[in-house]
């Protein structure tokens, strides 16, 4: 796509969008190395292109995170405006915008015991049924669940990149406190934002592309309820705004924003999805 036909859409087909996401960045740096465009539009040669769409998830959608870097999906409103919580999380995980203090009734926990999971879910619902729906607080600890497990117990690996509990993860109640991930989790607006952070730094974009390309099929599931990329995809279908970002072997912190008042099955609804790889010494965002 020609650069002018770039700019032309920023400027004058989705204003509104653009001015919306770059407010997000509130000053910091990030916004100006994205290239924004509609996805029908998207280059054949992949930069840091940041895709409006309609927010209906497809399955040949798996191939945007396959480009290097991955293109960033941000669902428009009926406004012409970002999906909400998409420019507070393209922010945090583009520009490095602190999230935190931007939370309220925010919570940190360290977690290094499976035990922990089910004591931290039932909180997080509790307090989606008291802010939400019911519903809601079942989704969220759904999400809870899966993000705080992968974390704890996929991650972890050793100095020579074996993993520690992944191949036992039935087994694995505690883990080591150096291998301990960290789980937060607040109200903005009308939205829980819920993030889980490892400090490996390993993942890469294949999981999650599994996920979305069995999007709109069944998932087999297993005879003890689970199954492969069951859980990511899950959190597709629960998730209104999902952003990956890997700091290159240093840390992995995926957020989850999930609306209050939503229905309870959401995989119809729009979607946002942003995975950043940030490489020490090189610019954030390229690679995977």
């Amino acid at each position: 796509m020609r650069e002018s036909r770039r700019f032309s859409f920023a400027v004058g087909v989705a204003p509104l969008a653009v001015e919306r996401l770059k407010k997000a960045f509130d000053g910091t740096h990030g916004f100006e190395r994205l290239k924004v465009t509609l996805l029908e539009d998207l280059p054949v040669t992949p930069g840091m292109d940041l895709a409006l769409y309609d927010g209906k998830l497809r399955a040949e959608y798996a191939r945007l995170l396959d480009r290097n870097p991955p293109t960033l999906l941000c669902a428009l409103d009926p406004d012409g405006g970002p999906q909400a919580g998409a420019g507070v999380l393209l922010a945090h995980a583009v520009g490095n915008r602190n999230l935190d203090r931007q939370l309220n009734s925010l919570r940190r926990l360290p977690v290094d015991s499976v035990d922990q999971v089910a004591v931290i879910s039932r909180e997080v619902e509790a307090l989606c049924d008291t802010e939400g729906t019911p519903a809601t607080g079942a989704l969220a600890a759904d999400i809870v669940h899966e993000l705080v497990t992968n974390a704890l117990l996929a991650a972890p690996v050793d100095g020579a990149g074996r993993p520690r509990y992944a191949h036992r993860r039935d087994s694995v109640r505690t883990v080591s406190p150096e291998d301990a991930c960290l789980l937060k989790w607040g109200l903005l607006g009308n939205q829980l934002f819920v993030s889980a952070t490892d400090r490996f730094g390993r993942l890469d974009t294949a999981p999650w592309s599994r996920a979305m390309a069995s999007w709109g099929r069944p998932v087999k599931v297993n005879a003890s309820g689970g199954g492969a990329g069951l859980g990511l995809r899950r959190v597709l279908e629960h998730a209104d705004v999902i952003a990956v970002r890997v700091d290159h072997r240093v840390s992995t912190e995926v957020v989850v924003a999930l609306s209050l008042d939503g229905p309870r099955k959401r995989s119809s609804l729009s979607k946002s999805f942003f995975f950043v790889r940030r490489i020490p010494g090189l610019d954030s965002g390229a690679g995977r």
